[in-house]
Parts: C-alpha cells; sequence; structure tokens
C-alpha cells in the first residue's frame, strides 16, 4: 500500500494540474475554437485586398476608380480621410437605416439594457474589444476595437452609399458578339489587342514570369536596401509611423535571409576547397 506521503504528493499533483489547465484555458492566447486563427487568416486577405490608402484619401479613389475628386468630397462632407471618420462611423453605426431587421432587434435591446442598467445584458449585445497581448493593445489604440473590429473606424454606410456606384460603367458589347444559338461569346477583334508601351494594360504584370529572374531581382532589391527604401518612404508619406517600425524589423530579418541564402553556399565552397588543399599537403 501507498504511504501517507505518496497519497499527499499525488493528490497534490493532480491540484497543480488542474490548477495550470484553469490558468491556461483562462489566458488570452488559449484558442479552443481557432477563432485567432481565423481572425489573423483573414486580417492577411484584407491587408492584401483591401486598399486602405485608397479609402482614406480623395485623391488616390478618385484616380483608382476614375471619380472626379470635387465630387467624392461633396458626397464625402469633404473629410479628409474620405471613409475613416469614428465620429460618422459611430452614428452610421446606430442609425436603423444602415441595419437590416437582426440588427435593429439587438441595437434595440441593447439601449433597453442601458436604460435598465443590466451590465450583464449590456455585455451580450455590446461586445468588449478583445486584444491578443498587451503589445497589441497599444497599438491597435489608435484604429480602436480590437483584433475583432479592426475596421470598424471605416464603416461610414452614408458615404459608401452615396459614393458607391458613381464609378463609371466600362461598355462591354464591343467585346462580345452572337454565337450561333444566340449565346453571347467574346469578339475575336479581341485577338488583334496587344499589350504596348503606348498603350498598356492596366492590369499586365510587367515584372519577368520567369521565376529564377524574380528571385534574383527581389535579392538584389533587398540586399542593395532598394526594396526597403522604397517601401519606407510610401510609409512616411502616408503617416504609417508604427508600421514603419515593424517593417524596418521585418527588413532586416529579410535581409539576414537572404543573405544567408548567398553566403551559406559561398561558405561551403571555401571550406571545401581549403579541406581539399589541406588534404593535397599530406601527400609528398
Amino acid at each position: 500500500a501507498d504511504s501517507a506521503v505518496d497519497v499527499i504528493l499525488n493528490a497534490l499533483a493532480f491540484e497543480f494540474i488542474t490548477r495550470l489547465d484553469e490558468e491556461v484555458t483562462h489566458s488570452d492566447w488559449w484558442d479552443p475554437q481557432k477563432r485567432w486563427l481565423i481572425a489573423g487568416t483573414m486580417e492577411l486577405i484584407i491587408q492584401n485586398t483591401l486598399r486602405l490608402d485608397c479609402l482614406q484619401s480623395p485623391k488616390l479613389f478618385s484616380k483608382a476608380f476614375n471619380i472626379p475628386e470635387k465630387e467624392i468630397l461633396e458626397k464625402c462632407d469633404r473629410h479628409p480621410k474620405l471613409f475613416l471618420d469614428k465620429k460618422q462611423a459611430l452614428e452610421d453605426g446606430s442609425n436603423p437605416i444602415f441595419m437590416n431587421e437582426d440588427e435593429k432587434i439587438k441595437t434595440r435591446c441593447k439601449e433597453i439594457a442601458i436604460e435598465l442598467g443590466n451590465s450583464n445584458a449590456i455585455k451580450e449585445y455590446e461586445k468588449s474589444p478583445v486584444y491578443f497581448s498587451t503589445l497589441e493593445r497599444y497599438l491597435c489604440r489608435g484604429h480602436g476595437n480590437g483584433m475583432f473590429q479592426r475596421y470598424k473606424h471605416y464603416r461610414t454606410w452614408g458615404r459608401w452609399e452615396n459614393i458607391l456606384y458613381k464609378s463609371p460603367v466600362p461598355v462591354l458589347k464591343h467585346f462580345f458578339d452572337i454565337g450561333d444559338i444566340g449565346e453571347p461569346i467574346l469578339s475575336k477583334k479581341l485577338d488583334d489587342i496587344h499589350h504596348t508601351k503606348r498603350k498598356p494594360f492596366l492590369n499586365v504584370n510587367r515584372r519577368n514570369l520567369n521565376s529564377k529572374w524574380n528571385f534574383a531581382s527581389q535579392c538584389f532589391e533587398v540586399l542593395t536596401f532598394v526594396h526597403m527604401t522604397r517601401e519606407m518612404m510610401s510609409m512616411l508619406r502616408n503617416r504609417q509611423y508604427k508600421s514603419s517600425f515593424f517593417f524596418l524589423v521585418d527588413s532586416a530579418g529579410q535581409w539576414i535571409a537572404y543573405a544567408a541564402q548567398l553566403v551559406f553556399p559561398l561558405y561551403i565552397i571555401i571550406v571545401f576547397l581549403i579541406t581539399c588543399w589541406d588534404i593535397f599537403k599530406t601527400f609528398p
């Protein structure tokens, strides 16, 4: 039979494991439903596809979507940041005109909960900001609302409604013909249209399609700091000061990674040659 000391030690071990599990599951980064992973993935997709520079610049928005800048400013209350307006986003977010039926019900329930002072109900209908860490809390403080509502200040629905259909619609009838059975088909005239320097295609990839050449070009730009300088200047022009700091750290790591890919093979070759030379010198 186990001694009393063994029984006590086993009980303490079980208690330690139980409390350890509780502490782990109560931590901010515990993610049993993969919410952090999904949100991080969506964040990468949004950053790659959403043109935030255009959404907060009348000049860039006008150039990108072929709408006169004067008309854009008139439809957006002449706000210098265009769709990025915290005050207007809060107003539009509480405006029933821009809500569906489910959102109207939840908004009304939240208002009643606030009137009655029901804290549990307020938490149910008004989600508090969630941050992955203290660092994110500091960095996202200016953009608001933590990980899951990072772009809330762009929700100026009234301005979106005013400007959404102002971009001219291209005429497509010149690109299609009618087939034998009456279905639309691409016009054969398109075969005569080619990308030229004088009349370039807007969506053409001007970089060489050769992957090895692209890699060599990327290596050269990174190792000579051309890539870092170009991106840093763009960030500073757009006043992305916080992002520029992390970009510098990322650029340093990228430079080390590219340099290692070039230096390590050379180092191996040099060591191999020195070893061969030492072996050769041992022979009479």
